[in-house]
């Protein structure tokens, strides 16, 4: 996966910047796709970052898996509600373009990509779904189901690289708004596995499994008002610092 921020502040309107958004993305779509197929996504990142700082700076962007065997362009506000209204805006201005998916979140992958996919940073062991465990613990009363996780190769990282690969395979696992909306308290930790420990490639099954016991009514991010009023800090600060120092690797994580 190749993904980024932009940083500079723009002279122009964020409807400008969206709009000339639109008007270049059209006549780089080819040339990207053929790009990524040829397994050369990396080669993208200056030229795209580049573009990103100058017209949406503060939100974050990424390439990924599309429909029928495309790919996708996701822009996202990262979890900070304001900035997700504006990434919002730029998805409904969005034009079909062929092979190409847009998202104004980060989606959810299928259950085979997320078994096949791996984290590593610098020369660390890479941590992977598969072997990621999960001990969940649903709090009904709050209606969120609190973790545990661990991977042996986390045991060498700080406590900041381990938060960032475990929400970073989060989203990956439940989209960036299923991470939010299911998952209260995250903890880190080693622990030894039990009843009801589950790997975090099955974490989607357990959570439809709680879904389909309790019922209860999950509202994206806007449109929960207690979300706008009282947005989760834990999830935004462990998603913005230091994400530009991952890598990915994965069948379709470029």
């Amino acid at each position: 996966m190749i993904f980024g921020f932009g940083k500079r502040r723009p002279d122009k309107s964020f409807k400008q910047r969206v709009t000339e958004f639109w008007q270049w993305y059209p006549q780089v779509a080819e040339r990207f796709f053929q790009t990524i197929e040829r397994g050369q996504c990396k080669s993208l990142a200056k030229e795209v970052g580049d573009f990103m700082d100058r017209t949406l700076p503060g939100l974050a962007w990424v390439f990924g898996p599309g429909e029928q065997g495309g790919h996708s362009f996701t822009v996202s506000g990262e979890g900070v509600v304001a900035k997700q209204l504006l990434a919002e805006y730029w998805h409904s201005r969005a034009t079909e373009l062929p092979h190409w998916t847009f998202h104004a979140s980060r989606q959810p992958c299928s259950p085979e990509d997320l078994k096949a996919i791996s984290i590593r940073l610098g020369e660390h062991e890479s941590v992977d779904a598969e072997h990621f465990l999960i001990q969940p613990n649903v709090d009904a009363d709050a209606q969120l189901i609190d973790i545990i996780a661990w991977h042996p190769a986390l045991e060498s990282l700080t406590e900041d690289d381990q938060h960032q690969i475990l929400f970073l395979l989060l989203d990956e696992a439940l989209g960036e708004f299923g991470t939010e909306t299911w998952l209260g308290d995250i903890k880190v930790e080693p622990f030894t596995a039990g009843q009801g420990t589950v790997t975090l490639a099955a974490l989607p099954d357990k959570i439809q499994q709680v879904d389909n016991y309790y019922r209860w009514k999950k509202l994206p991010p806007l449109k929960n008002p207690l979300a706008k009023k009282k947005p989760n800090n834990q999830f935004q600060e462990r998603r913005r610092t230091g994400r530009n120092s991952q890598t990915l690797s994965g069948r379709f994580l470029y």
